[in-house]
């Protein structure tokens, strides 16, 4: 009695689960034409059809227009997935388009068009995150970076780096691999967005080699200088020579790069490097001597006065390392003692310069 109730109870649990799991356990029980219609009705057009291709032949010659109806249907199916894929990637929901369409694989019939746009959303959708990232990772770059220099003012006047809100050798660090990132970014990118990122990049983490590559990019984007008609020469020459006369050291630079000296002739070109020559020696005195100028002018505290002399400097020598070194530095400094002011102090007037930490 006990071992005909447990049989009873196995039973029971039985016809449970294959209730719950659709009749699966019993499937093998099914005529093929039930097991069609289910698959139909759920949508498993590919399934279905597997089902017929199973049968013996008079069997599936028997159910040739079942499955003409099936195919339509399916093909219907197919073209449905494909419209709302469209919709959805025309709205930039690429991934959801993606599951459209990898789910209509996996229950229609193979279709080339379809993995042939599976793989178009794929491409787009690894397009768009990687574009994406980069984006994100200047951005990251560039609020690192602003940390960075804000702790740079702050740790002189803490006690100790402890009491920083946050620790600026796992902030460096962080940009040292954050600066590897863009760089490697820089590779494919275009000249100027490559430039950009790795002055970015500079900043984060200054390297020799990136200086390098940054120079080499900032003489590659730069324009090339407009032909020069051999009738204009002399006048062009003339030109470059009296800008020298009376020290106009920026004109003279746009003469020197704008006259095409394989356009010259012998002399011409003789004459041309001959001025050159006396403008970059008249460049070179007249930034050592800005140079000295604004250091005077930052020992007497006027860090404003300093600043503009090394930036009027610098606009003959862009790449003058002292320059942008001293400028910097004049930079961070006027930072930390305005900081130390307060805004209602306001700025440094001539009778009150601000006074840098000796």
């Amino acid at each position: 009695m006990t071992r005909r109730r447990i049989r009873y109870t196995l039973l029971a649990v039985l016809l449970a689960l294959a209730t719950l799991h659709g009749c699966a356990l019993l499937e093998p029980l099914q005529d093929p034409d039930t097991r069609v219609d289910r698959l139909v009705a759920e949508g498993e057009y590919r399934a279905a059809l597997e089902t017929l291709d199973a049968l013996p032949d008079e069997e599936r010659a028997a159910r040739k227009d079942r499955r003409e109806t099936i195919e339509a249907r399916a093909a219907e199916a197919a073209e449905n997935a494909l419209r709302e894929a469209g919709n959805q990637a025309a709205e930039g929901a690429v991934g959801r388009a993606l599951d459209i369409l990898e789910e209509a694989d996996a229950r229609l019939p193979a279709s080339e068009e379809r993995q042939r746009r599976i793989a178009e959303l794929e491409r787009d959708r690894r397009t768009g995150l990687s574009a994406l990232e980069r984006r994100h990772r200047v951005m990251e770059a560039q609020a690192l970076a602003e940390r960075l220099r804000l702790l740079d003012i702050m740790q002189p006047l803490a006690r100790d780096d402890d009491t920083l809100p946050e620790n600026i050798d796992d902030l460096r660090r962080r940009g040292a691999r954050i600066a590897a990132e863009l760089d490697r970014d820089a590779r494919d990118a275009a000249p100027e967005t490559a430039l950009e990122r790795l002055r970015l990049a500079r900043e984060l983490e200054p390297d020799p080699e990136r200086d390098r590559r940054i120079a080499e990019l900032e003489a590659e984007i730069r324009p090339d200088p407009e032909p020069v008609n051999q009738e204009d020469s002399t006048a062009l020459l003339d030109a470059l020579e009296r800008a020298l006369h009376e020290e106009d050291l920026i004109a003279a630079r746009q003469h020197c790069r704008n006259i095409a000296t394989d356009r010259l002739g012998d002399s011409a070109r003789d004459r041309h490097d001959a001025l050159c020559e006396r403008w970059e020696e008249q460049r070179d005195a007249h930034t050592a001597e800005l140079l000295e100028q604004g250091s005077a002018h930052y020992a007497a505290g006027r860090i404003h006065d300093a600043l503009d002399t090394w930036e009027r400097a610098l606009e003959l020598d862009p790449e003058h390392a002292g320059l942008r070194s001293a400028r910097e530095r004049g930079r961070r400094v006027l930072e930390r003692l305005e900081s130390l002011r307060g805004p209602a102090d306001g700025p440094e007037t001539p009778g009150e310069p601000l006074r840098p930490a000796p």
